[in-house]
């Protein structure tokens, strides 16, 4: 026990007490909080994962002998999902094949690179031909005026044309000089213009 600081009138120290409602409140508190703690920790440990138990492999019947063991409506309907399912894990075994899955790579890559190539409808109204990859500075040809123009894949353009977004704002004898939002920067022949 603890004493307090305090003296009775023979001088003797008198030992603290807490008043009986305190330690009853302190006392449910306490259990209140273990039980939470508790809660929580068999939510943590139980409650994340989807089927505890331990599952137990079925034996599955042939959908031939399924067929013959029942015939009303809702066998039918079980049947048909058996079937589904066995089609499904047939299906799955064959994707899970290093061929099929380089074939379908293959398919994949054949299928962007005709997208890239068909034509769309570009916002000006007109139709324009994708094309794949960047455009590539061609050539420059000087006009008889004096002007020069840049081929840029196969468009010519002159000091002022956007091409892709960016803005041609020099033709020079053997580069082409392009800003795009803040930058400026230097294109020679034969080079990619970004």
């Amino acid at each position: 026990m603890m004493s307090s600081g305090k003296t009775g009138s023979s001088g003797v120290r008198v030992p603290r007490r807490s008043p009986p409602k305190q330690e009853k409140a302190q006392y449910i508190m306490f259990a209140v909080v273990a039980v939470l703690v508790i809660t929580v920790v068999l939510v943590v440990a139980f409650g994340g994962r989807k089927g505890t138990s331990a599952k137990v492999p079925q034996r599955t019947k042939s959908v031939a002998t399924r067929l013959t063991e029942t015939g009303s409506a809702a066998s039918r309907r079980s049947r048909e999902q058996f079937a589904s399912r066995a089609s499904r894990r047939e299906r799955s075994k064959k994707e899970s094949t290093g061929d099929f899955r380089a074939r379908r790579r293959r398919e994949r890559a054949e299928r962007r690179t005709v997208a890239s190539r068909t034509s769309i409808r570009s916002s000006r109204g007109g139709y324009t031909a994708r094309r794949s990859g960047t455009p590539v500075l061609q050539a420059i040809i000087s006009q008889p005026d004096g002007e020069r123009v840049a081929v840029v894949g196969s468009r010519q353009v002159k000091k002022g044309d956007l091409i892709e977004g960016r803005r041609i704002t020099e033709v020079g004898p053997d580069r082409v000089k392009i800003e795009y939002f803040t930058k400026t920067y230097e294109v020679r022949l034969n080079q990619p213009i970004y």
